[in-house]
């Protein structure tokens, strides 16, 4: 299986209960990166 796990920076805003997600920026997530997700979220 080929997974690609990329790093995100967003913002999130929530007005008069409309949730509004802004994507800054997304990249390819670095080894360290991606070693961290694992250990945070085994499958």
């Amino acid at each position: 299986m080929n997974e690609i796990i990329l790093s995100v920076v967003h913002t999130f805003q929530d007005e008069e209960g409309v949730e509004h997600v802004r994507i800054i920026s997304a990249r390819k997530a670095t080894k360290a990166e991606q070693q961290l997700y694992r250990q945070r979220c085994p499958r």
